[in-house]
C-alpha cells in the first residue's frame, strides 16, 4: 500500500521537475517566469481541525485522479496549521 507521504514526496518532485521544464520553455520563447505557486487562502479552521483533516487524510486511500488536489489541499492545511502553531 502506498502511504500518502510517498504519494507527496514524488508529485512533489514531479512538479519540480515540471517547473524546470516549463520555465526552460519560457526561455526559449522570451517569456517571463510564471509563478505557479497557488495562494494560500485564509480559514477558520482550529489547530484540532486541521489536526484532524490531516490525520484523516494520512490514513485513507487516493484514486490517481485525486493526486493533484489533496497534495494542494494537504499543503495548505500544513502551511496553516505551522502559522498557527507559531
Amino acid at each position: 500500500m502506498v502511504t500518502l507521504k510517498l504519494i507527496l514526496e514524488r508529485f512533489t518532485s514531479i512538479l519540480k521537475i515540471k517547473e524546470r521544464v516549463m520555465s526552460l520553455v519560457n526561455r526559449i520563447k522570451g517569456n517571463p517566469t510564471i509563478d505557479t505557486t497557488p495562494p494560500v487562502l485564509d480559514s477558520a479552521l482550529t489547530q484540532k481541525e486541521i489536526e484532524f483533516i490531516l490525520s484523516t487524510l494520512r490514513d485513507s486511500t487516493f484514486k490517481g485522479s485525486q493526486v493533484v488536489e489533496l497534495y494542494n489541499t494537504v499543503l495548505k492545511l500544513q502551511q496553516q496549521h505551522k502559522a498557527q502553531a507559531t
